[in-house]
């Protein structure tokens, strides 16, 4: 059903009149969270706690594939939670999502020496279930109020300014972060450096409440769900994708690269392993990781407003596959920082290619639904290849043989993208023939 010019021109002026007070409340949120990753950045820190004491790399695998796993729910919350709400429902959540980690570190640091390393295992496990749960099972919706607050040319500028905001916190908690993981020895330095970062994690979603939400009227959904049974909605979203060879085509080279981008974490571990690094020097990886946000975010923002998303994809898969070069030829714990820094830019770049993406290839659609239904078809594989991952580890105890699989996968998305996925503001996209039966 058209929407109503008027409708349109008043939510366009509501989004300028607010750009820059949403834009100010979104880049201060990631600036005031970035003062926690220091002290407990989940890529760097769940391989290095969980290796710290001796878990299974299967578990470090299992634990490692929660962001896209939780993510294929996300479809549900596009479902529930209704379009004028969900900023609400949102911030109260996310608010909540790190008390539970919180709890599990001043009690371990506490009294967990005592514990049997298997109660430290389940309860990591469900901790991280509920913080990652909730953060990947939310994020399409935060992704689709930036979506619905900022003009389609202003995003990559965003994207840019929010890698900046993580980034800078770095200069202010880095050098006590690795304080905090050198005063005590392992465990119990992890354990404090995250009740230092999930406190700052909770405080600073204060500036959520400065954002104002306003909902682009083409992505109006209804307030009752019931009024469309779920396996409706979820055929019908499905089948509206699924009919676009744009979109299937793009799909399958990013669970290619999700499933790359995943394994990079196991890089911490293996520091440890390979070239036994201190607790202290494993700190270092989520510096790394915040610096290189900071510094070439921004760039991999003003490339998207200014070629497109397709090339985001080709620097994305193309970076990630250096990062595991490097990983096989180095052995100073320096370059591996490097290669640490280069998959930061490729993973902080993935959402935002999903996302965008997806939504100029299919403006149509919400792009709650879009990222929760790519993300859908991503888990699967991805949970089954971290997890793999670690199993392989296991039986043969060295990670050449995942990051040298990594390589091979990672150029194969940079072939994908250069050739074959097609960018939707050229004009030339694939077309759907239907052939008529004789």
């Amino acid at each position: 059903m058209p929407i109503n010019a008027t409708v349109t021109a008043e939510y366009e002026h509501l989004v300028d009149r607010d750009y820059r007070r949403n834009l100010t409340a979104m880049v201060s949120w990631e600036f005031l969270w970035g003062l926690g990753l220091p002290f407990a950045l989940f890529s760097t820190f769940i391989p290095a706690y969980l290796g710290a004491m001796n878990a299974p790399k299967v578990l470090i695998g299992f634990i490692l594939s929660f962001p896209i796993l939780f993510a294929s729910g996300q479809i549900l919350m596009s479902y529930l939670i209704p379009a004028k709400k969900r900023l609400v429902i949102y911030r109260a959540i996310m608010t909540g999502s790190s008390v539970p980690w919180l709890v599990y570190s001043g009690t371990a640091f506490f009294w967990g020496t005592a514990w049997p390393l298997w109660v430290h295992f389940t309860a990591f496990t469900l901790v991280q279930i509920l913080f990652i749960g909730t953060i990947y099972l939310l994020n399409s919706v935060y992704w689709e109020i930036m979506t619905d607050n900022i003009p389609p040319r202003k995003r990559g500028r965003l994207f840019g300014l929010r890698m900046l905001g993580i980034g800078l916190p770095v200069l202010l908690t880095g050098y006590v972060a690795t304080q905090v993981l050198s005063h005590w020895e392992p465990p119990r330095n992890f354990q404090m450096a995250f009740v230092i970062g999930t406190t700052l994690y909770i405080l600073s979603c204060t500036r959520l409440w400065k954002i104002r939400d306003h909902v682009n009227p083409e992505h109006e959904r209804p307030a009752d769900p019931s009024a469309v049974p779920f396996g409706h909605y979820l055929r019908n979203t499905f089948r509206a994708l699924w009919q676009d060879p744009n979109y299937r085509i793009f799909i399958f080279f990013m669970v290619l690269l999700y499933m790359v981008i995943n394994g990079a974490p196991f890089m911490v571990d293996a520091a440890r392993v390979q070239l036994h690094v201190s607790s202290q020097a494993q700190g270092m990886f989520s510096i790394a990781f915040l610096i290189a946000s900071m510094c070439l975010g921004w760039v991999i923002g003003l490339l998207a407003d200014r070629f497109g998303y397709r090339l985001i994809g080709c620097v994305a898969s193309g970076l990630i596959a250096s990062a595991f070069l490097i990983c096989l030829v180095a052995h100073r714990v320096e370059w591996w920082y490097v290669a640490y820094g280069i998959y930061a830019v490729s993973a902080s770049s993935v959402l935002m290619l999903l996302c965008n993406m997806s939504a100029e290839l299919c403006p149509q659609e919400p792009p709650n639904r879009l990222i929760a239904i790519g993300n859908i078809l991503m888990a699967g594989f991805v949970m089954l290849a971290t997890t793999l991952s670690g199993w392989v580890v296991d039986q043969v105890g060295s990670y050449q043989p995942i990051f040298i699989a990594n390589l091979v996968l990672s150029l194969v998305v940079v072939v994908g993208f250069g050739f074959i996925v097609r960018e939707p503001r050229s004009g030339r996209l694939y077309t759907l023939t239907i052939t008529p039966r004789s």
